[in-house]
């Protein structure tokens, strides 16, 4: 009985754990995605100052 608690009480915790990952996975990609944006937008700025 203590071994199927032990057992139990791992699991949550690597579920909980493979869920936080997700979220950071998902954090990393939002982040990546906002870099990204923004070095596009800075090569446009860098691309109008060199037209003039």
């Amino acid at each position: 009985m203590e071994q199927e608690a032990v057992i139990k009480s791992k699991s949550k915790g690597i579920a909980k754990l493979s869920k936080k990952i997700k979220r950071l996975k998902n954090n990393v990609k939002g982040l990546n995605n906002e870099l990204q944006q923004t070095v596009t937008l800075m090569e446009r700025i860098r691309s109008y100052k060199e037209d003039d």
